[in-house]
């Protein structure tokens, strides 16, 4: 049996996950959360196999709770379970070691066969545009958290900060401030630090 957890903040798409999976062999929904934070609370408490994670969920994001499960909670698999079909995320996601990345609206029956072949130690990334840079979705910036650190970490960036001046003022490591700036570009879908500034500038941060 594989035991699995859902997240998401939407009532009606969890609610449609589970009619999806309703009845199929094998698989067990055992408890659905709404944020990432609520994910890391049940994994310390009930034993999960897998995990299907929106990216855009209040207080703590999907991105942020696949990293905290992979570091955490090495036995357990993570699909990401989106509307984006980004480059920037998928490449995000294999990187930290993510077993899957569905698009949301894909066939339920590819949905339990992804389900099976990653808790059997395979990968599934099925996208449709893969290739895309980004997926076109109105108003990015509201879709995705940018916590209180790295909002710190963009300020002082544009303020010519180097790696070094900035874990020392956050108090925190230099290898997390690299995570950190890596975190940044994903979600903005940049590639590099110039065009972190000018996404952060564009859309207010800074």
């Amino acid at each position: 049996m594989i035991n699995i957890i859902i997240a998401d903040d939407h009532r009606i798409f969890i609610d449609g996950i589970r009619t999806a999976l309703q009845g199929v062999e094998g698989i067990n929904i055992i408890a659905e959360a709404h944020n990432g934070k609520q994910v890391l609370e049940l994994l310390r408490t009930v034993p999960i196999d897998e995990v299907l994670l929106d990216i855009n969920m209040p207080e703590m994001d999907g991105l942020e709770a696949a990293r905290h499960i992979k570091e955490d909670f090495r036995h357990v698999k993570v699909i990401m379970l989106t509307q984006y079909d980004d480059r920037g995320f998928i490449k995000w996601c294999k990187k930290m070691g993510v077993e899957g990345y569905l698009l949301k609206d894909c066939d339920p029956g590819f949905m339990s066969h992804a389900i099976r072949l990653v808790f059997e130690g395979g990968t599934v990334f099925g996208t449709k545009n893969g290739n895309s840079n980004r997926f076109p979705v109105p108003d990015l910036l509201n879709k995705i958290q940018i916590t209180g650190q790295e909002h710190e970490v963009l300020k002082l960036m544009a303020s010519e900060y180097c790696n070094a001046d900035i874990a020392r003022e956050l108090n925190i490591e230099i290898n997390t401030v690299k995570t950190y700036k890596d975190r940044l570009k994903t979600k903005a879908g940049v590639k590099t630090t110039i065009g972190l500034i000018k996404w952060a500038i564009e859309n207010g941060l800074i």
